[in-house]
């Protein structure tokens, strides 16, 4: 073979590699290489970004199906991200995505304003992070038979006809975002999803409606803030606060298969039933969750209907306003739970029978449980404040560690409804009953804990659970106030029954035996400042 031949092929391997070599990302900067947002996207290749300068850009644009980025100056700053606008001063969609963009098309840093729809995707999908989608007439989001797509660190803030709306096989994912004062005609006031999977985590959302409209006959809205109908629904720490709807102040799931874990229902409304949620043909499984003062004319925690049935575990409904948890035709499983100072009462069975067991239900001003229709409730291992027939039940006083609060006044938001020694709760509830693979409590502390100074009168080998969504973790060393803190506070109980005999772990004495001295002193000075 001739030497030139055998050079070529030498090097002819070496010659494939000189494109991918040569190829770099550039950055193409709005306005300076181009006045219109839409020539740079034009003028990109895969890979480039496109850097807006902070202004306003009057335009509508389309992403073209390009996997490139386009971002403010700097999307982590929130003063850059409020000053670099995209307004389509309501001529349409702000941004399109409809020509097969994927997760690697991103929008970063940017406010989207003044459009029909802030952004559009269709049959492609999208990265949106660090952006405000604000004041759009006609949804901040709108995707429709899209791939996935993924938000991370938005806000979506002022917009008509849902926040968000997905429909028909979308992927959807959401993180730590905020959810502000949208509104929508009828369902979902942040967010609306049909069918596909949906990721919530570490989101806020807040003063999102359906309102009633003027339509005549008046119609129905339902979801607040969230209105699922989807095939899964994942929601995780999480916060709903003054949402608003007829049905499902804060959330609606239908036909859903949903999983809600360690999130907070504050004050939202419905002006019927499902104050925080309302689930229809849905058995959404809720764990370490807090329903706090909801209102609605019934089933102000909860409500569910025509089937299915919600299985909460270690949650707590407080000062909740009408009937906190509402079944009809609907059976749901409630373990390890505390229901207290609720305004109508605890439960309201309609048709069906639902399954309660490791509970407290104390402090209410009427009876606990109601019936209608044929309803049924079973309950077992329970606390219940004036009786009720079941294994294991007892009517007693839970002794809370501060049942009134701060302020002295009871059902209020700062009731301390943690277990105190001496409890009857404490080790009396059925371990058999347990969800599988539940480990920890409301407050994030180990679930099956023993007290030594109780007697298990619970089923089960011990350490036996307690009732309630709380564990008692055992006498919190010298906080004799019980305010998980070692302060001076705590130091002036003791030098008051310095030199007295009291009970264990009471009024100074640290050490449990029964005699505040030195060394009760010395143990809470060790301690002193620190928590429980």
């Amino acid at each position: 073979m001739p030497s030139r031949t055998r050079r070529f092929i030498t090097i002819l391997p070496l010659l494939t590699l000189l494109p991918a070599a040569a190829a770099h990302a550039d950055i193409i900067n709005v306005p300076a290489d181009h006045a219109l947002i839409q020539n740079a996207i034009n003028a990109a290749n895969p890979g480039d970004e496109v850097v807006l300068a902070p202004g306003t850009y009057n335009e509508t644009i389309n992403m073209m199906g390009k996997p490139i980025t386009l971002r403010s100056t700097d999307p982590l700053d929130p003063a850059v991200v409020a000053a670099t606008i995209i307004d389509a001063q309501q001529t349409g969609t702000v941004i399109t995505c409809n020509s097969g963009e994927g997760l690697d098309t991103v929008i970063s840093g940017l406010t989207v304003t003044g459009g029909g729809i802030g952004l559009r995707c269709f049959k492609s999908g999208v990265t949106v992070s660090h952006c405000r989608v604000r004041d759009n007439d006609s949804r901040g989001v709108y995707t429709l038979l899209a791939t996935a797509i993924n938000v991370e660190d938005c806000v979506f803030e002022g917009n008509l006809a849902t926040g968000f709306r997905s429909e028909q096989g979308s992927s959807i994912t959401i993180l730590r975002s905020i959810f502000r004062n949208n509104t929508a005609s009828y369902d979902g006031g942040a967010l609306h999803v049909y069918q596909g999977s949906l990721v919530i985590e570490d989101c806020a959302f807040e003063d999102n409606k359906t309102p009633i409209t003027g339509s005549r006959p008046p119609v129905d809205t339902r979801g607040g803030a969230i209105y699922c109908w989807a095939d899964s629904l994942l929601l995780s720490r999480c916060t709903f606060s003054g949402n608003l709807a007829n049905f499902g102040g804060a959330l609606r799931t239908y036909q859903c298969s949903a999983i809600i874990t360690d999130c907070l229902f504050e004050e939202n409304t419905a002006t019927r039933e499902g104050g925080a949620l309302f689930n229809s043909d849905a058995s959404p499984a809720i764990s370490n969750c807090r329903f706090l003062a909801n209102t609605a004319s019934s089933g102000s925690g909860i409500w569910d209907s025509a089937g299915g049935g919600s299985i909460v575990n270690n949650s707590l409904f407080l000062h909740n306003t009408g009937i906190a948890l509402r079944y009809d035709s609907a059976s749901p499983l409630v373990t390890n739970s505390t229901l207290a100072a609720n305004v109508g009462g605890a439960i309201l069975a309609v048709y069906t029978t639902g399954d309660f067991h490791n509970c407290i239900f104390a402090t209410h001003a009427v009876d606990p449980v109601f019936f209608a229709n044929g309803g049924t409730t079973t309950i077992t291992h329970s606390l219940i404040e004036g009786g009720y027939p079941g294994a294991g039940n007892i009517d007693a006083d839970p002794l809370f560690v501060d049942a009134d609060g701060p302020d002295n006044i009871p059902g209020t938001l700062d009731d301390d409804l943690r277990l105190r020694p001496g409890s009857p709760c404490i080790d009396a509830g059925d371990n058999t009953a347990v969800p599988l693979g539940v480990l920890i409590d409301l407050a994030g502390n180990p679930r099956f804990v023993d007290d030594s100074a109780t007697a298990d009168t619970g089923l089960g080998t011990p350490p036996i659970v307690d009732m309630g969504a709380f564990e008692f973790r055992g006498p919190c060393i010298c906080d004799f106030d019980h305010n998980n803190t070692i302060n001076l506070d705590d130091l002036q109980t003791l030098l008051f029954t310095f030199g007295t005999t009291v009970a264990p772990y009471t009024a100074g004495d640290a050490t449990a035996d029964s005699l505040v001295d030195l060394d009760d002193l010395q143990l809470l000075l060790f301690y002193f400042g620190s928590n429980c």
